[in-house]
């Protein structure tokens, strides 16, 4: 899971989008949001937090790939998250 350090800061920026850019920031803010769901979706599938070792570990953390999806607020660019499943 997502520390809380790093949960806050991230809910800061979220905030700080919408203050600055009322409505019009809404692209912004599900970008972000999605990024961190997206995250800890794949946190979660390799039972570990970024260089965390731990027994149940399922693989590891392979860096991010570009994805833009299409939706009712505008085009997103997203940072889809890669793992590689070697020997943990």
């Amino acid at each position: 899971m997502i520390t809380p350090r790093t949960e806050n800061k991230e809910f800061s920026e979220i905030l700080e989008v919408l203050l600055e850019d009322g409505l019009d920031g809404m692209p912004r803010v599900f970008e972000m949001l999605m990024n961190m769901a997206m995250k800890i979706e794949r946190n979660r599938a390799l039972r570990a937090e970024p260089y965390e070792r731990t027994d149940e570990r399922k693989g590891y953390a392979n860096g991010f790939k570009p994805k833009h999806l299409k939706s009712r607020v505008g085009m997103l660019n997203l940072q889809r998250g890669q793992q590689s499943h070697g020997n943990a």
